[in-house]
Order: structure tokens, then sequence, then C-alpha cells
């Protein structure tokens, strides 16, 4: 594992706004990990993080364009994102091959 681009070393940028301030320690010494519906938090919040901007706290979010940080699971940062327009979603082979047109 590469570790020359260690979350500590890079800046988070704009997608700050999409976390919680943390310190460090752990998630227990920080908060109760029950909230005000009796679930347990670390269903759905990490451990704390440190990075360049300062300890910060994951946590799971609606996604969705303008509420997305980061750029997915594992982002090849050489290639640009591809993903058909919303209003143009991706034919089936099944369609293109209704419609007469080649099909690989």
């Amino acid at each position: 594992m590469d570790h020359e681009d260690d979350t500590a070393t890079r800046s988070l940028g704009d997608d700050l706004q999409f976390f919680d301030e943390a310190k460090p320690g752990s998630l227990a010494d920080q908060r109760d990990l029950i909230d005000e519906d009796g679930d347990d938090i670390r269903q759905y919040t990490g451990e704390p993080v440190e990075t360049e901007d300062g300890w910060v706290l994951p946590v799971q979010q609606n996604v969705g364009p303008g509420n997305e940080a980061g750029q997915g699971e594992y982002p090849d940062r050489n290639t640009a994102p591809v993903q058909p327009p919303v209003d143009e979603p991706e034919s089936s082979p099944l369609e293109r091959d209704v419609r007469g047109e080649d099909v690989p």
C-alpha cells in the first residue's frame, strides 16, 4: 500500500464542509455512542481522522449532486469521472438491438 498520500498530508479542500470537527482520541472519548433514537452512532460514524485541516469525524451522509465528498471508493486520480448524463440513461444491448443498432 502506498502511504505517500496519507490523509494527514492532504487538504480536504471544499470537502471539509462534509465532516464534523473532532479531536485526537477515540469516538467514545468524544461523544455518547448512542444517538437520540437509541441507535449506536458507530453504524454511521467513523473514528476521528487527522487531516492537514485538523481532526475530522467522517459521518455517513445522503449523497447526490452537490452533496458528495471525494471521488468514489477507489478513484483513479488521472482519469476524469465518467458517468452518463442523468437525462440520457445508457441503453441496454437489447434496446439497441430492437432499434437496429449494432450490438457488440
